[in-house]
C-alpha cells in the first residue's frame, strides 16, 4: 500500500520494527484512513479478509483502528470478557516497559527531538539501524495487555506478564475503553480508543507521556474452526497461532 509521505519518512527502510510517532488529535484519525497498513496473515487460515490497521497515538489517548473486507463478520457473543476469540474479532496488544527503561529524550537521541513543520507524524526506522532504544519487549518478564474486541463491540481485555494467570480489566477500565464499529456494505471497521489514565494505572507510573517507548502489535483473529484466521502486524515467530509473544512486538516511540 502506498504510504502517505507525512506520516511515514520515506527515506527510512520498509519492513521495520522501530515505529516513531508524533501525537495527532484524535479527531484526526478520521482523515487519515490511507495511512493504515496490510496486516499479513500467519500459520493455516481458512479465510483470509483483507485487514488494514494502524494505532493513531494522541494526547490523552491511543486509537487502534482497523478496516475489514469482510461483509458479515461473526458476531455471537454479546457480553464483555467472554470468548470473542471464536467471533470475528480485531485485537491490540501493548507491551509495558519497566520504569528505568521507559524513556528517550532530547539529551540521549537529539536526532529525533527535531520539528518539521511537514510531519505530522515522524516515520519508521529499522531495528537493524543505529538507533538504539532502551527498551525491547520480553516474554515473561514485562507486563502486556491484550484487548480483543468483535464485531459488536463486546470486549475481552486483561494483562499480565505471560499467558497464564492474566488478570482481567476491572468494570471501570472496560467502561473507560471506547469502542466504535461501522459496517458498511463490503467492509466494516472498528476503532479501539484506550486511555493512557488505563495503561498507566497498569505500569504503575506515568508511562504514556512524549519520550515513552513501548511494544505493540495488531491483530485480526477468529478461533472458530469453518472461518478460522490470524493476521497481524508483526511477524510472529512461532510455528503454532500464538499472538501472546510480546518479543516478536513491534516497538513505539512517541514524540
Amino acid at each position: 500500500m502506498q504510504q502517505d509521505k507525512n506520516l511515514f519518512n520515506p527515506g527510512f527502510v520498509p519492513e521495520p520494527e522501530i515505529y516513531i510517532q508524533r501525537r495527532i488529535g484524535r479527531g484526526a484519525v478520521k482523515n487519515r484512513t490511507e495511512d493504515l497498513m496490510d496486516l499479513v496473515y500467519l500459520w493455516d487460515n481458512q479465510v483470509e479478509p483483507d485487514t488494514e490497521a494502524w494505532l493513531f497515538l494522541h494526547h490523552t489517548s491511543m486509537t487502534a483502528y482497523f478496516k475489514i473486507e469482510e461483509t458479515n463478520p461473526r458476531a455471537e457473543i454479546k457480553e464483555h470478557m467472554g470468548r470473542v476469540c471464536t467471533d470475528s474479532a480485531c485485537e491490540l496488544f501493548l507491551c509495558l516497559p519497566d520504569e528505568n527503561e521507559a524513556f528517550v529524550t532530547e539529551e540521549t537521541h537529539p536526532e529525533l527531538f527535531y520539528t518539521d513543520a511537514d510531519d505530522t507524524a515522524l516515520g519508521r526506522l529499522s531495528a537493524e539501524g543505529a538507533l538504539q532504544l532502551p527498551f525491547k519487549a520480553q516474554a515473561e518478564h514485562h507486563l502486556y495487555i491484550n484487548i480483543e474486541v468483535n464485531a459488536l463491540g463486546c470486549i475481552y481485555a486483561k494483562y499480565g506478564r505471560s499467558r497464564q494467570n492474566r488478570i482481567p480489566f476491572t468494570e471501570e477500565m472496560l467502561k473507560a475503553l471506547e469502542i466504535e464499529v461501522q459496517h458498511f456494505a463490503d467492509h466494516w471497521e472498528m476503532q479501539i480508543n484506550v486511555p493512557y489514565s488505563v495503561i498507566n494505572e497498569i505500569a504503575g507510573f506515568k508511562l504514556m507521556k512524549p519520550g515513552c517507548v513501548f511494544g505493540w502489535n495488531l491483530c485480526k483473529i477468529s478461533e472458530t474452526p469453518e472461518i478460522e484466521h490470524y493476521a497481524s502486524m508483526a511477524d510472529i515467530d512461532c510455528d503454532h497461532p500464538d499472538f501472546h509473544r510480546p518479543q516478536d512486538f513491534l516497538t513505539m516511540l512517541m514524540l
